[in-house]
């Protein structure tokens, strides 16, 4: 646990050495702190993300779910592989 801590507490303070504030201060402008912002719903990933940001129950996100032409997303796919290896190999495939 102490390893673990002296770990912590040194990525902690290689963050604070490499941050620069100048390049973000200005998103916190209006006293805001949630940068994030809807992606949308065009997508079912999109539609997913946007669930998880609202944090919306199963039930809710199926009412306001919209018709997707599921042919033409590709944006979530759900894939089998025989292996980790043939994973990692699918996965590469795909964002080639």
């Amino acid at each position: 646990m102490a390893a673990w801590g002296k770990q912590g507490r040194d990525f902690l303070h290689l963050l604070d050495e490499q941050d620069q504030p100048d390049n973000y201060r200005q998103c916190f402008a209006d006293h805001k702190i949630d940068l994030f912002q809807s992606p949308g719903d065009q997508t079912l990933l999109q539609q997913l993300q946007q669930d998880i940001l609202e944090l919306r129950p199963l039930h809710e996100a199926k009412q306001l779910a919209r018709t997707i032409d599921v042919e033409a997303d590709h944006s979530l796919r759900f894939m089998e592989a025989h292996s980790p290896q043939r994973e990692v190999e699918i996965l590469h495939d795909q964002l080639l």
